[in-house]
């Protein structure tokens, strides 16, 4: 019954879509400039990632190859991965800007948010959440708030080197020109995390931010990717002025889920493979 009613709806929304966005191109109206993101800006994020509760994990993973990829209409997104979870919330959002009713400029955002320079191939894809897509993203900025908000916790560091070229080889077959990356990655451990009282980190928190889960340095990275990896997961931390709620795309069995944040990070802290987290303030880059 549920995936009947999911169907139906996706249905309407996609008619409601084709409407409002003939509408747009009927009467076109220019692209607003940036505008810092308020508490109901915030806010409106935490509501669209809400929108995919129960969506499919998409464990088919990235095929590429050197030919163009197609970007989806938002019709057509019917499972998300964690970082296709973030992204496609972040588009909605950025076309919401100019066009809440049609998010009609959905599938241009994503592009520019999925690839550097919007350069929609495979090796322009932002792969790496910390080294590729933080840096090109183009509408968003991401703030390292994990030392604001932990402001007496003991941080911890780890040192990676990203092969790139190695990477696209191993995984992907393709040869790329890209030089090793030296990485330096601080991050407050899931014990810290257990320490701090809830009540200070929703006094501290926006409506939605951004969690990097950060793995540990291990020889099996290299062994299986190619190169270290820089972050292992992503999440939204949604805090509603009670309780603070991981918001993701987490697996197979379990898809895209909110779970209690403190139990996601006492879960997190029984992985002998995963170190901590970095915590991220969302803005609007400047003109």
């Amino acid at each position: 019954m549920y995936i009947k009613i999911k169907k139906f709806s996706i249905m309407i929304f996609a008619a409601g879509l084709l409407v409002c966005c003939i509408e747009k191109y009927l009467f076109a109206m220019p692209a607003k400039p940036y505008e810092k993101i308020t508490d109901a800006g915030y806010s409106r994020l935490a509501e669209i990632s809400g929108e995919f509760l129960g969506f499919p994990y998409d464990g088919a993973g990235i095929k590429c190859d050197e030919t163009a990829e197609k970007i989806p209409e938002l019709s057509e997104i019917k499972s998300l991965d964690c970082m296709t979870y973030v992204t496609t919330v972040l588009a909605i959002y950025q076309s919401e800007i100019n066009d809440k009713k049609c998010r009609g400029n959905f599938t241009d955002n994503l592009r520019q948010i999925r690839y550097k320079d919007g350069k929609n191939t495979c090796l322009n894809r932002n792969h790496f959440f910390i080294a590729d897509w933080i840096g090109n993203n183009p509408f968003f900025s991401f703030a390292d708030i994990t030392r604001n908000i932990f402001p007496a916790a003991k941080m911890e560091q780890k040192k990676i080197t990203l092969n790139r070229r190695a990477w696209f080889e191993k995984n992907h077959s393709l040869q790329a020109d890209f030089s090793s990356q030296d990485m330096t990655i601080k991050y407050i451990p899931f014990s810290e995390i257990l320490k701090h009282d809830k009540r200070d980190l929703i006094e501290a928190l926006d409506a939605a931010s951004i969690i990097a889960v950060v793995g540990k340095k291990l020889p099996y990275d290299i062994l299986k990717y190619g190169s270290d990896i820089d972050v292992t997961h992503v999440a939204f931390l949604i805090n509603t002025g009670k309780n603070l709620i991981s918001r993701h795309a987490r697996n197979i069995r379990q898809g895209t889920l909110e779970e209690d944040f403190f139990s996601h990070m006492e879960r997190l802290e029984k992985n002998p493979y995963l170190a901590g987290i970095i915590v991220y303030r969302i803005e609007n880059k400047k003109l």
